[in-house]
């Protein structure tokens, strides 16, 4: 997979100044995920045996307008991907995380959400994990 520049502007409604960022693409579902914390040295590690799925560009953006609905301290947040992912036996979280010029990789998290809270989760693992052997 190639990987997609983007760009990040800082102060929008100021200057609009912005800077190309890279990432590497995120490994596999059945590949491990480190992620380190976007602010600290706090690290979200992902095994290959959890459950996850990258959202698409759609279902990413309708999931963080609604994060923004339901907690309002966060306007402005828009993450640049947003994992859908579950340990063994554990809850459904959708991880937001952000493209990072600073960490390995290019990526780190920014945030997890309960995603039992959000009415499309189930619309959302059966979209994803359609066998639903996924979902409890």
């Amino acid at each position: 997979m190639r990987t997609r520049p983007l760009r990040r502007c800082a102060g929008w409604a100021l200057a609009g100044v912005c800077v190309a960022v890279s990432a590497e693409p995120l490994p596999a579902p059945d590949r491990p995920l480190d992620l380190p914390n976007c602010v600290s040295d706090a690290r979200l590690e992902l095994a290959a045996a959890d459950e996850r799925a990258l959202l698409d560009d759609e279902d990413r953006a309708g999931i963080g307008a609604l994060m923004q609905r339901r907690y309002p301290v966060l306007a402005g947040f828009a993450p640049d991907a947003i994992v859908l992912w579950r340990r063994r036996g554990g809850e459904w979280l959708y991880v937001a995380l952000a493209k990072s010029e600073r960490h390995a990789g290019g990526w780190c998290h920014s945030a997890s959400f309960t995603a039992s809270v959000f009415d499309v989760t189930p619309a959302l693992l059966r979209k994803y994990f359609p066998s639903g052997a996924l979902r409890a």
